[in-house]
C-alpha cells in the first residue's frame, strides 16, 4: 500500500475547506452572451442552429444556381451537358427545399414545445 507524502498530508485540510478559501466555480452558459441574442433553452438553441444553417447555406445555394446557369449556357445543345445541368438544377432545388423544410419543421416543433410548456409565440422569428 502506498503512503501519502507529507506534502499531501499538509494539503488535506485546505482541500477539505476549499469553499472557505473563496474558491467558487461558476458555470456560465457560453451561448447566453453570444451574438445570437442569448440562448437559455432548447427552443432558442434550435432557432440559433437553424438560422446558422440557413445563413451559411444561402451563399452556396446562390453560387450553385449561378454555376448551373453557366452550365446551361455553355452546353450549346449537347444532350449530355444539358442532362448534367438539369440534374444539377434539380439537386439545388431539392436541397433548398430540404433546408427550408427543416426550418419549418423546427418552427413547428418549437411552437409545439412552447404550447405544451405554456409559452406563447415563436422565439427568434
Amino acid at each position: 500500500m502506498r503512503k501519502l507524502s507529507p506534502i499531501a498530508l499538509l494539503a488535506l485540510p485546505f482541500m477539505a475547506r476549499a469553499q472557505d478559501l473563496g474558491c467558487q466555480y461558476i458555470f456560465c452558459n457560453p451561448l447566453r452572451d453570444s451574438v445570437w441574442g442569448g440562448v437559455t433553452n432548447i427552443q432558442g438553441a434550435l432557432v440559433v442552429l437553424l438560422d446558422l444553417l440557413i445563413s451559411v447555406a444561402m451563399p452556396f445555394i446562390a453560387l450553385s444556381i449561378i454555376y448551373t446557369g453557366f452550365t446551361f449556357a455553355t452546353s450549346k445543345g449537347d444532350p449530355t451537358k444539358l442532362k448534367k445541368a438539369r440534374t444539377m438544377l434539380k439537386y439545388v432545388i431539392v436541397g433548398t427545399m430540404i433546408m427550408l423544410a427543416a426550418k419549418g419543421i423546427g418552427m413547428a416543433i418549437q411552437s409545439t414545445i412552447g404550447s405544451v410548456a405554456g409559452q406563447s409565440g415563436i422565439i427568434g422569428t
